[in-house]
Formats: structure tokens, C-alpha cells, sequence
């Protein structure tokens, strides 16, 4: 027979509170944080099944790639451009960011079939600028349709109908389209430590994604995606392109972005067919790289995305905190631990579903019964990113002095 004492509802208040407390925690959780990667999922569904509009909605495009040194995914990627399958004229415009002979070499074996393909060049002695700015900039000012979609020489595009997805909602009357590139980690044999850390980059660029598609999605982007970003050279134009942030080095796919963007004149696409690849072939410190520059361009973004994931992060650990202490609090009553457990199970069950969706919609490595573990973990990961970019901040400015 069972002794009572296990199952006694006479706890102390203690005891009630951390088990209220707990279960709290995890309601707020499914609500808040399996909902956000719920909004991702299900925006990447609509897009896969909605229709395209007419073949002469669709304006013009100039496509502009931005290359550095990846001569050898140019001559695979510059193909895959020119033979997107898009019903209006489309140009291709190469930014050769470093004046390399083998950029150039690839793009004039493809301009010899290819009458829409142009090469220009950045100046070698622009060091007092973002060059990648500066590579923007001359590839829109050289760019003859009114619309035009960036990308980057090490991109890969996997589908002919890439251009076509995200041109629709230009053809729908909107001037900024966010895109979204997938970062893969690709294993290099000269560099085995890179590859170390790779479940951890993965769950980072997932919680960064659920962090900033969401606001895409409800028309307030800060963000998008450097490898996939659509607009209009007439809002560029009448923005004065960069010219808010020349002093920084970094920033145009999140302050211009939230700068240029209004609730009326943009749109997220998450199809399928719309995503760009990013290979990260020494993946830690690209990721490295990355962090810092998100980590310095958000203090002059709006911090409520920040202070909403960081809530739940925070809700993980008091969560955990009290799930535990009212257990340990409510003994031998087996009560508190029978709540906090029935709290838990939906809480595990709706994350790890709901997150594992997300991460296939974006093209992610899934990741299931890692996901709440991954949360937990996740402030402890960022604490060293943000010592680095502190140290590192002035290397965010083209003035250094």
C-alpha cells in the first residue's frame, strides 16, 4: 500500500509557490518561444503553396553579385543566375570587389554567350570606406532595371526558380523583398577544429532566425538576409543609399534594412525555391565574424526582438530552477514533482516540434530532443561573443583613429 505521505496536497507555500511558478514558466514558454518558430514554419508553407502571379507582372531585375576571391563557386553560381527561369529581361552585374583576374577571367568566358552578364570593379584605393558598401552602391548605380536582387559570389542557388520567388512580391507592388540564406558548415580537411562546435552554430543561426523572420513577417523587419535581399533602386535612391551609417563598416542588411523598411512596402519570402546557400567552409570563425558584427549593429536597432528571447531564456532557467527546488522543497510528497513533470512533457514535446519545423523550413539541420538543452546552453554560448566584440568594436568603423 501506498503511504499517504507521497501523495499529501499539505505542502508548505514554499513548496506551492515554485511549483506554480514552474508551470508558469512552461506555459509561457510554449506560448511565447514555440510560437515564434511556429510563425516560421508556417510563413515557409504559405510561400511554398502560394501562386505566382502573371508572367507580365514581373518587372525587370538587375541581379548583383557581390564577389571577393570565389572565382571557382563564380563559375557555377553565374550559370545558375542566367538560366533562372524569369518571364521579364534580367541583367546580371559581377562586382569585383578585389580587382581579381581569375573574377574577371570567369566572367568573360560567360559574357561571350551571355549579353545580359557586366563585370564592374571596386577601386583598389578605396581603404576609407565599407567596401562592401561601396561594392552595393556601384552595382546598383551600374544596374539599368528598377529593381535589384543581391547576392554573393560564394552563394549557391539551387533552384531556377529562385529569381522568380522573390521577384513576386515586387510584381505585387512591394519595393523590399528579405530573403533568407542558409549558412552550411562544409568539413575542410586543413582545418579540423573549425568543424568543433557545429550543433551549437547550428541552434545559433536557428534562434537568430526565429529571432528576426518573425518581425519580417509582421511587416517590421531590422534585418535580413545579406545573400538574399531584394529593393527597389528608387528606395535606395530616395534614402540616399548608406549614407546614415558611412562610418561603419557593416550594417546594410540590418540598419539600412529597418531604415528603408515601412510596414506598407515590404515582404518575407521563405519558399523553398527561394533560398540562397551559404557554404562556411571555416564555419567557426565565420560564425566568429558574424556574431561580432550582429552583436555591435544592434545597439542602434530595436531592442524588443533582443528582450523578448532573452525573456525566455531566461523562463528556460527558472523553469528548470524551480521544477527542481519544488521538488526537492515538496518532498516526500510526490505532488510538485508530478506537476512540474506534466508541465514539462507538453513544454519538451511542443519546443522540439515546433523548432525542429522551423529549422527544416529554413533548411536548417533539424535538431529534436537537443532543442531545450541548446536553449539552456545558449546565453552561457553568447557571453564570449559579446566580451569580443566589445574588445573588437572599432573595427566595426572605417575611421580607426
Amino acid at each position: 500500500m501506498i503511504d499517504p505521505v507521497y501523495y499529501s496536497i499539505n505542502l508548505s507555500p514554499l513548496a506551492w509557490a515554485l511549483t506554480g511558478v514552474s508551470v508558469i514558466s512552461a506555459l509561457l514558454l510554449i506560448f511565447l518561444w514555440a510560437w515564434r518558430a511556429r510563425r516560421v514554419w508556417k510563413q515557409a508553407m504559405r510561400d511554398n503553396e502560394a501562386p505566382m502571379p502573371k508572367d507580365e507582372a514581373f518587372p525587370p531585375v538587375s541581379v548583383i553579385v557581390l564577389a571577393r576571391g570565389d572565382s571557382r563557386n563564380l563559375a557555377s553560381l553565374l550559370p545558375d543566375i542566367l538560366h533562372q527561369d524569369y518571364p521579364a529581361p534580367f541583367e546580371v552585374i559581377v562586382v569585383n570587389n578585389e580587382e581579381s583576374t581569375a573574377t574577371a577571367d570567369v566572367v568573360g568566358s560567360l559574357q561571350t554567350s551571355h549579353t545580359n552578364l557586366y563585370m564592374t570593379y571596386v577601386p583598389q584605393h578605396a581603404r576609407n570606406l565599407s567596401r562592401r558598401k561601396l561594392s552595393i552602391t556601384l552595382g546598383i548605380k551600374a544596374a539599368r532595371h528598377p529593381f535589384v536582387a543581391l547576392t554573393e559570389g560564394a552563394c549557391r542557388i539551387s533552384s531556377p526558380l529562385w529569381l522568380r520567388s522573390m521577384m513576386r512580391h515586387a510584381a505585387m507592388g512591394k519595393e523590399l523583398v528579405i530573403g533568407f540564406g542558409t549558412d552550411k558548415d562544409e568539413p575542410d580537411s586543413t582545418q579540423p577544429k573549425q568543424m568543433r562546435g557545429a550543433r551549437l552554430r547550428n541552434f545559433d543561426r536557428l534562434w537568430s532566425a526565429v529571432r528576426w523572420v518573425p518581425r519580417a513577417i509582421s511587416h517590421r523587419p531590422y534585418r535580413g538576409s545579406s545573400t538574399n535581399l531584394v529593393y527597389s533602386r528608387d528606395l535606395f535612391f530616395r534614402h540616399k543609399g548608406f549614407s546614415s551609417t558611412l562610418n561603419m563598416v557593416y550594417g546594410d542588411d540590418d540598419l539600412f534594412v529597418h531604415e528603408i523598411a515601412t510596414r506598407q512596402n515590404c515582404a518575407v519570402e521563405l519558399s523553398k525555391n527561394s533560398r540562397i546557400i551559404v557554404p562556411r567552409t571555416l564555419p567557426r570563425y565565420m560564425h566568429g565574424i558574424e556574431k561580432r558584427i550582429r552583436t555591435f549593429t544592434r545597439i542602434q536597432l530595436p531592442s524588443s526582438p533582443w528582450l523578448l528571447m532573452g525573456f525566455c531564456s531566461l523562463l528556460w532557467w527558472l523553469w528548470l530552477g524551480t521544477s527542481i527546488a519544488a521538488s526537492i522543497v515538496g518532498w516526500p510528497s510526490l505532488v510538485p514533482l508530478t506537476v512540474v513533470t506534466a508541465a514539462a512533457v507538453p513544454l519538451w514535446t511542443c519546443s522540439c516540434l515546433q523548432w525542429r519545423k522551423a529549422a527544416k523550413a529554413l533548411g536548417l539541420r533539424p535538431m529534436l530532443t537537443m532543442v531545450p538543452l541548446m536553449a539552456l546552453w545558449h546565453p552561457v554560448y553568447n557571453i564570449r561573443y559579446r566580451i569580443a566584440a566589445h574588445r573588437n568594436r572599432k573595427h566595426n568603423f572605417t575611421n580607426r583613429a
